[in-house]
């Protein structure tokens, strides 16, 4: 099993932290788009900076020679403890679709510190 720098409940508070400092634009659709993210795209991010895994590539978050557009690259969930890709709450909604239908990042934070339905691992 992979050491992280960081426990799942350390990573999932700085990811919330993250959602609300303002720093990241947010965009939809894809974990990264130029400037913009969404609110998963904004943990790879984190995941790249604070353990030093991972990379950019044109839109898509790369770990050796796994890369993603839309969804948490299994290492990525591992660290945030959660228990799906798409950061599922419920079999009808999950992270990805709260962001994409227009919830800002604060109240995305909102959900994640809740840990609501199927949520966390």
């Amino acid at each position: 099993m992979t050491q992280f720098k960081h426990t799942p409940e350390e990573a999932r508070t700085k990811w919330v932290e993250a959602l609300r400092s303002g720093e990241y634009q947010q965009g939809k659709h894809q974990l990264r788009d130029g400037d913009g993210f969404c609110c998963l795209g904004v943990a790879c991010d984190l995941f790249a900076k604070l353990e030093g895994i991972g990379e950019w590539d044109n839109g898509h978050f790369k770990i050796q020679h796994e890369r993603e557009f839309g969804v948490l690259l299994t290492p990525v969930r591992t660290w945030l403890g959660l228990q799906s890709n798409t950061g599922d709450i419920n079999p009808t909604k999950c992270l990805t679709s709260l962001n994409d239908r227009g919830y800002s990042f604060a109240e995305l934070a909102d959900v994640i510190e809740e840990k609501p339905g199927d949520l966390i691992a």
